[in-house]
């Protein structure tokens, strides 16, 4: 191999390395923001532009790396090898999972823009494809890696990876959520006639999943402001308990009295009924009382 050639594979690498790592900062970030593990240390708001900064720049850096490859001097690599799966004439394997991986992981980042349209549960969904993206990569990191890489270069990414893609299944699919949805499904049936709606505006982050949810309940309008009933009857507390689930920030609580508040997710023992008081009582510039 010769000096230039070498050069740009090792540019190229390096490249490809630094995009994983983007990749999965920005998938961790995604995990912490989804099940509100950080949100009361960090600003939703600050979570959600750290995450969507960290998977931009593991796409452009992505796209580096495919364009380094293409500029290696002999190299194999074709363009359409880098658009169409397996289709590479030495690696189509490898080559191919690492594009597949690529492929879908834009389509995940494109979905944001369409979450308003689509809906909640379909964009999470969709948005659920990011792990199997990630692991992908990891697969055409691995496949490519071996018999390329020193095992104690290769080995801790790859158990770094494997490890996350485990944890983000494990706490994202739908039984692991299923006490705590029979728990609000049957709760609902024992609030009575009506209950109190408090929106956090320090947490809401103008996703609109309430609205779709409950569209007869919270309206975003088109200046961004979050219009709410600060009261919702005995048939619409199930909208309502879908609506506060649906909302990743955990912006939405629910209240039968001031002593007592039902938080969409994680639901804690016990409340301080004086904060209790406090959220349910307290002023909102954004509240709308029907």
């Amino acid at each position: 191999m010769g000096n230039p050639q070498h050069g740009v594979h090792l540019v190229a690498t390096a490249v490809g390395f630094f995009a994983l790592a983007m990749l999965w900062l920005g998938l961790v970030l995604g995990m912490v923001l989804r099940d509100g593990w950080a949100v009361d240390r960090v600003r939703p708001a600050t979570l959600a532009a750290l995450h969507r900064t960290a998977v931009a720049c593991g796409l452009m850096l992505a796209v580096v790396h495919g364009l380094a490859q293409l500029a290696i001097p002999s190299g194999a690599t074709r363009v359409v090898d880098v658009l169409i799966p397996f289709t590479h004439r030495d690696d189509a394997f490898g080559v191919g999972l690492g594009v597949v991986g690529m492929e879908l992981t834009v389509v995940v980042a494109g979905s944001v823009a369409l979450r308003r349209v689509i809906g909640y549960h379909k964009w999470r969904m969709i948005h659920r494809l990011a792990y199997l993206a990630f692991a992908l990569i990891l697969g055409h990191i691995f496949v490519m890696g071996v018999g390329r890489y020193p095992a104690l270069v290769l080995g801790p990414v790859i158990a770094i990876g494997v490890g996350t893609v485990v944890l983000g299944l494990a706490t994202a699919g739908w039984f692991s959520h299923l006490p705590v949805r029979l728990r609000d499904v049957a709760g609902s049936r024992r609030w009575g006639k009506r209950v109190s709606v408090y929106v956090d505006t320090t947490r809401c982050v103008h996703f609109g999943f309430c609205q779709h949810e409950a569209p007869h309940l919270f309206e975003l309008r088109e200046n961004g402001r979050l219009e709410y009933a600060s009261t919702v009857r005995a048939d619409q507390i199930e909208a309502a308990i879908k609506a506060a689930r649906a909302c990743p920030t955990r912006a939405i609580l629910l209240s039968k009295q001031a002593g007592r508040v039902v938080k969409a997710y994680p639901v804690l023992e016990e409340d301080d009924p004086q904060q209790a008081k406090q959220q349910t009582e307290g002023g909102n510039e954004e509240h709308v009382v029907s």
